[in-house]
Parts: C-alpha cells; sequence; structure tokens
C-alpha cells in the first residue's frame, strides 16, 4: 500500500471518531445534532459506494455528486435549528437548501456531469457554509451576556465547518484546472484536504463531546 493510500484511508477512518463519541453522548442530542450523527453514519455508505464505483468504473465522481447535497443539507440542518423561529435566516437557509439541490441536480446533469468532479456545486455549497459560519460569529460578538462556548456544541460545529470549507473551497473550485496545468499543486492540495478531513473529524467529534456538559454549564 503506498503512502496516499494509507493516508486516503486513514482520512476515510477518521469519521469513525464522531460516530463513536456521537453515539455515547446520543440519549443528550438535540434534534438537529442526531440527525448530523446519522449523516456521519451514512457517510460509510458513501465510502462504500465510492470504492465499489472505483473498481467498476474506475470513477468515484457519481456519489461525490449525492455525498455532497447530503452533507450541504445536514450542515444547513444545524444552522437552521441553531437561528431563531422568528429570524428571517431560517427562511434564507430553507430557500438556498432547494436552490442548492437544483444547482446539485443541474451540475450533475448538464454543466459537469455526473461523471466528472462537481466543481459548481461543492463550491456554491462551500460559500453557503461559510457565510453561515460567519453570520453564527457576527451574532455571538453581539450578545449582551458573556456565554462559554467551551460547552456549546454549535460553536465547535462551527469552527469544524469554517476550518474543512474555507481551507477547500478554492481546492473544489480549481481542482480540475489544477489536474490539468499544475498537478503538483493539486497533489498538495489534496494532502491538505486529506488533513483537513480529519482534523474536522475530531472537531466534529468534540462537539458531539459538548452534550456531556453543555445543558448544565451553558
Amino acid at each position: 500500500m503506498s503512502f496516499i493510500d494509507l493516508f486516503v484511508l486513514v482520512s476515510q477512518a477518521s469519521v469513525l471518531l464522531p460516530i463513536i463519541v456521537g453515539w455515547v453522548y446520543y440519549k443528550k442530542l438535540t434534534l438537529p445534532f442526531r440527525l448530523l450523527l446519522f449523516y456521519f453514519l451514512i457517510c460509510i455508505g458513501f465510502e462504500i459506494l465510492a470504492a465499489a464505483t472505483r473498481i467498476i468504473y474506475n470513477n468515484n465522481m457519481p456519489g461525490l455528486h449525492l455525498y455532497s447535497i447530503v452533507q450541504f443539507l445536514a450542515f444547513s440542518t444545524v444552522y437552521y435549528y441553531h437561528f431563531s423561529e422568528r429570524s428571517v435566516l431560517r427562511q434564507v437557509i430553507l430557500f438556498n437548501g432547494i436552490a442548492a439541490f437544483i444547482i446539485a441536480l443541474a451540475d450533475a446533469l448538464f454543466i459537469d456531469g455526473i461523471m466528472q468532479s462537481n466543481t459548481l456545486s461543492r463550491s456554491y455549497g462551500a460559500v453557503s457554509m461559510i457565510v453561515y459560519t460567519l453570520i453564527y460569529f457576527y451574532q455571538l460578538f453581539h450578545q449582551d451576556t458573556m456565554h462559554n462556548n467551551r460547552y456549546d456544541p454549535v460553536f465547535w460545529f462551527t469552527i469544524a465547518v469554517l476550518v474543512y470549507f474555507g481551507n477547500n473551497l478554492f481546492y473544489f473550485m480549481l481542482k480540475r484546472y489544477l489536474l490539468v496545468n499544475a498537478k503538483d499543486v493539486e497533489t498538495f492540495s489534496y494532502y491538505m484536504y486529506l488533513s483537513l478531513n480529519i482534523v474536522a473529524h475530531f472537531l466534529y467529534a468534540q462537539t458531539f463531546r459538548c452534550f456531556s456538559k453543555w445543558k448544565t454549564e451553558s
């Protein structure tokens, strides 16, 4: 097994971290975080699908198209439930979810194609997630009262989302260009992507761990 194959395997296996921690605190999880845990469980199925399509078609892009929209909807749900019921942000997230689904469908069928990397839809999803995180931090910094963020699951979730999407946005946008024109840069970017995936899974695990003290300390 080559180093890159081993690194990919470790990155894929890191999804077990939030799954294990989330399962330990499952009874304490609120609805959006239970849905988030189910998303991570579904990720195992996507990894199996990716491996199967890679063997059969020498291409795992079809599963990536579906995975991207499932990830987007799962993460959007956390922010939907976090923001106030009276906030217009809930409506924005709802309509943006519909827009993201339409863009993903168009990307797979008419733009990039289902056998190619979903550059458009994944970039759109990344930008949307970054905007959600910035809105969260804007509201957090304008709170009138002090809040112990060490035990706030949304705080750690937002850090994970910002680390992952904020650093990978340009990789999502430029991947196909780099493959053709700057292979070395694409390879480095891919290693960074795998590394950030592992870091994000540690942060998602910390998100679930917060539920051990969050309700009593917040």
